[in-house]
């Protein structure tokens, strides 16, 4: 499947409270770990807390192109506080720090997995690790760094939608499927402006990116919607 072809996906471009970032960082790894045991449960609520940490980090520093999964698996992947000697601040140390000078709750989330054991915190983030497995591959990674799809022109525009996966490809793609119809369900479901009397543009904050933790991908610029994955072999339409 070309996904060159496709207009890109940001799960995160939208989310920016509690109970929205956590539902994602859910779905994330359900797609993962589908049938948990009570054990995995455990890891599986720390990762879902990992990786909302992170986001919420990416969004307190201002930049929208930096807030994408690609990012937050860069970070999950060089988590390195476990590694580093006692009384050392570790680089995601530093970068956490820098990222949440006015978010304490985030920072005090961030410090409930940090101070746990070594082993622990290596369980924690390898659950979180294999749930973002799927962006090891460069397209899938390129798809997910930015967002062209307006969501809310769905609203006001006639608009087509294909979403094409094949069959044997269903399971790589299941978590992006589940954060995508809840991200656009979502949309579908929020009161309009004529209905609240406020507008529905989407705030954006701006600010410089974080100097303590360089190499976050860009999502690049906006082009026009679609989100068509095109293929030469015959597809499943979902």
């Amino acid at each position: 499947m070309d996904l060159s072809a496709s207009d890109r996906y940001n799960p995160f471009a939208r989310l920016t409270n509690f109970i929205d970032l956590s539902q994602a960082a859910g779905i994330l790894i359900r797609a993962a770990y589908p049938n948990p045991s009570a054990e995995q449960q455990f890891w599986n609520a720390g990762a879902e807390k990992l990786i909302r940490v992170f986001v919420n980090c990416l969004h307190n520093l201002g930049n929208p192109d930096h807030i994408n999964l690609p990012n937050v698996r860069h970070l999950v992947a060089n988590f390195d506080t476990h590694l580093t000697a006692a009384g050392q601040l570790s680089k995601i140390d530093r970068f956490v720090l820098s990222a949440t000078q006015n978010d304490p709750a985030t920072f005090t989330d961030y410090q409930t997995l940090a101070n746990g054991n070594a082993k622990t915190i290596s369980s924690t983030v390898t659950t979180a690790d294999v749930a973002l497995s799927p962006l090891g591959d460069p397209a899938l990674t390129r798809l997910l760094a930015g967002s062209t799809l307006d969501f809310t022109g769905l609203r006001t525009q006639k608009t087509a939608l294909f979403i094409l996966v094949r069959q044997q490809q269903t399971t790589h793609y299941l978590f992006l499927l589940n954060l995508f119809y809840a991200d656009l369900f979502d949309s579908l479901l929020q009161p309009t402006a004529s209905s609240t009397g406020r507008s529905s543009a989407a705030r954006r904050v701006r600010s410089s990116a974080n100097p303590e933790f360089p190499g976050l991908c860009d999502g690049g610029p906006e082009v026009p919607r679609r989100l068509v994955a095109s293929a030469k072999t015959p597809l499943v339409s979902l």
